[in-house]
C-alpha cells in the first residue's frame, strides 16, 4: 500500500494498472481535513463509487461540475485527460474505487455487449458527466477492489474480473430506461413540449437531461443545432412570452412577476426589457387603454 500524503489524513490513496486499457485508483482516508487540490483525470470512461464522504468538482477548462457523496456513483466520460479543481470539506471518513476504461478495452469488449460499450462511448464522445445512485451489487463490488491485495498472486486477475462487473453493473443502471427515451429526431421536440407546457423557473437542464436520459452536454448541443439557443434560454423567452399575455390579459405586475417566478417587480421588469426591449409597464399601460 501507498501512504496517503500526511496533510490528507490518516489511511492510504493509490493507482494500480490492470489488464489491458484499466486502472483502478482507490483511498481510503480517516481524519480528512478540509481540502483543495488540481486533479487530472484519465481518458476515457471513468466509473467512481463513492463509499463514504463528499467532494465537489468543477471542470478548469470546461463546464461540467458535480457533487458525490456516499451512496453515490460518478460517471464521467473524458475524450482526453481532463483537469479539475477538486474540494472537500473536513470529514471523519472518505472512501472511495474508481476504475478507468480506456477506449481500447471498450472496443476490445464492445463483441460481448455493444448496447452497454456504445452508451460508455457516447459519453466519451460527449464529454458526458453524471451522478446516479448506486446499488448494493456496485457498492459490494467497491469494497472488494478497495480492499483487494495487489501484491498477492493473481490481484491482477481478481481486479479485471471486478473491474468488469463493476462496468456491467453501472450501465446496466445507466441504459435500463432507453426504451422509454425518445428517439433522437425528437427529443428536442418533445423537450419544447414539456418547456411549453410548464416552463417553471426552477426548471434546471440537469433535470430535463436526466428525465430524458441523455447527459447535459447532448441536451446542450441538440438544442443549439436545431433551434440557435439553449434549454435555459429557451425556458425563460416562453416564461416571457407568458408573462406578455397575462399583462394583455389584465394582472397587474407584480402579480406577473410572482407567478413568472421573479422575487421582485424590478428584477422581473429587467428581464422583460432584456427580452422585449421594452417595460413591462407600458404592455399594461396598452392594454389599460
Amino acid at each position: 500500500m501507498v501512504d496517503k500524503p500526511s496533510s490528507l489524513g490518516r489511511g492510504t490513496m493509490e493507482s494500480h494498472a490492470i489488464g489491458d486499457g484499466l486502472r483502478v485508483m482507490r483511498a481510503d482516508v480517516y481524519g480528512v481535513p478540509k481540502y483543495k487540490a488540481i486533479v487530472t483525470g484519465l481518458s476515457g470512461f471513468v466509473i467512481e463509487v463513492r463509499l463514504s464522504g463528499i467532494s465537489q468538482s468543477r471542470e478548469i477548462a470546461g463546464s461540467r461540475v458535480g457533487d458525490l457523496a456516499s451512496g453515490n456513483i460518478g460517471v464521467v466520460g473524458n475524450s482526453k485527460a481532463a483537469t479539475w479543481d477538486v474540494r472537500a470539506p473536513a470529514q471523519a471518513s472518505f472512501r472511495t474505487v474508481s476504475v478507468g476504461y480506456s477506449r481500447e478495452w471498450l472496443a476490445a469488449h464492445r463483441s460481448r455487449d455493444p448496447e452497454c460499450v456504445d452508451a460508455a462511448s457516447a459519453i466519451i464522445d460527449e464529454q458526458g458527466r453524471a451522478d446516479i445512485e448506486t446499488s448494493p451489487r456496485c457498492s459490494a463490488i467497491a469494497e472488494e477492489l478497495l480492499h483487494l491485495d495487489f501484491q498477492q498472486p493473481g490481484a491482477a486477475l481478481d481486479a479485471e474480473a471486478l473491474a468488469l462487473r463493476l462496468f456491467a453493473q453501472v450501465m446496466r443502471l445507466i441504459v435500463r430506461d432507453t426504451d422509454d427515451r425518445p428517439p433522437p429526431e425528437k427529443l428536442v421536440r418533445t423537450i419544447v413540449a414539456r418547456i411549453e407546457d410548464s416552463p417553471r423557473p426552477d426548471m434546471t437542464i440537469k433535470e430535463l437531461a436526466d428525465s430524458f436520459g441523455v447527459s447535459e452536454s447532448t441536451l446542450k448541443r441538440k438544442f443549439i443545432d436545431q433551434l440557435g439557443v439553449t434549454p435555459g434560454a429557451y425556458a425563460r423567452q416562453i416564461r416571457m412570452r407568458k408573462a406578455r399575455d397575462l399583462l394583455l390579459g389584465g394582472l397587474d405586475i407584480e402579480t406577473v412577476a410572482s407567478l413568472s417566478g421573479y422575487s421582485t417587480p424590478v428584477a422581473f421588469s429587467r428581464a422583460f426589457k432584456k427580452q422585449f426591449a421594452c417595460l413591462p409597464k407600458s404592455v399594461a399601460k396598452h392594454q389599460a387603454v
